[in-house]
């Protein structure tokens, strides 16, 4: 194993505990069942996994522009499907720079790219530390599982490129704009792992608004679907990923539920299916809901069928949004 591959794995295994509300949880699924609109539901699992991919480049941001430039360089994964704001978006503190390069929603997902500097020429930044990034939709805090890539550490401008994913659950409906805020930077290194402190680096008030209203990106969506050992109550696909909502006959054992879905995506003219790269969520007594993330955007228009479980959900019998 290499060393990149013992990093990821540290980080993963130091982040993938899953901590459920399940009140709140199943509170959600039987509004859903009761067919009512009960308005926006904040998402109360915490994030399942960070999910930390890094790659190198040696061109600094201040010589590549804006979301395009930067799409260009760095050839983040989602980087097409993000909107550019309509003038730069940042905040200030503590001497660092938080600024939103694009962003966007699609069917209660968020991407984000985001870059953090030290502008007091300080130096406390590195590919170690990692904001507390939150979400707000007017006003409300919404969260779930994330999935956050380290892009690029510039040592020289001291400034770190995050993409980050955050499903924030499927009671969220589409916004026009995002809050996105940060209260506290830390350092998640070696070290941080085996003793579970992480070190806080600054503490201050980042927040900006961008605008997430001028693309237009398909979205199928299954409702009330049989499969297997588990009744779907929910189901979306998105090209950014495919969320579950359900009840389950999982056995319980020491606490634990000895079972997860395992998903697949069947697409056209292709040789095998797509796997998702990871996953988080929730279970509670007889009730689930899970994001899979996948490692770039899938082409939903391609899609044949939704496999969970080893059943397989055809495109026909799903709505498109």
């Amino acid at each position: 194993m290499s060393k990149l591959d013992r990093e990821e794995q540290r980080i993963h295994d130091a982040f993938s505990r899953i901590d459920v509300d399940t009140h709140s949880l199943k509170r959600r699924m039987n509004n859903m069942e009761d067919g009512k609109s009960k308005g926006r539901v904040r998402f109360s699992v915490v994030f399942a996994a960070a999910l930390i991919v890094l790659t190198i480049s040696v061109t600094a941001f201040a010589a590549v522009g804006g979301l395009e430039q930067f799409i260009s360089r760095f050839n983040p994964a989602f980087g097409d499907l993000a909107i550019l704001p309509a003038q730069p978006v940042y905040a200030e503190d503590q001497g660092i720079r938080m600024e939103v390069i694009g962003a966007q929603q699609i069917s209660g997902v968020v991407l984000a790219y985001v870059t953090m500097q030290d502008v007091n020429g300080e130096n406390r930044l590195s590919r170690d530390t990692w904001p507390d990034l939150e979400i707000f939709m007017d006003g409300e805090e919404i969260s779930g599982p994330s999935s956050y890539r380290l892009l690029h550490f510039d040592r020289v401008s001291n400034t770190v490129y995050f993409e980050i994913i955050m499903a924030t659950g499927s009671g969220i409906p589409k916004a026009d704009t995002l809050e996105i805020g940060a209260r506290s930077i830390a350092y998640t290194g070696p070290g941080t792992a085996a003793t579970g402190r992480i070190q806080t680096i600054t503490e201050g008030e980042w927040l900006v608004r961008v605008n997430t209203n001028d693309a237009d990106n398909r979205v199928l969506v299954w409702t009330d679907i049989p499969a297997d050992n588990l009744h779907i109550e929910y189901l979306s696909l998105s090209a950014l990923g495919v969320q579950i909502v359900g009840r389950h006959e999982w056995e319980l054992s020491a606490g634990i539920w000895m079972h997860w879905p395992e998903i697949e995506i069947e697409v056209e003219n292709r040789r095998r299916n797509i796997r998702p790269s990871g996953s988080g969520g929730g279970t509670g007594e007889d009730f689930f809901e899970a994001f899979f993330f996948v490692d770039s955007p899938i082409g939903v228009e391609a899609v044949t069928a939704v496999i969970v479980d080893g059943v397989r959900i055809t495109v026909s019998q799903a709505q498109s949004r």
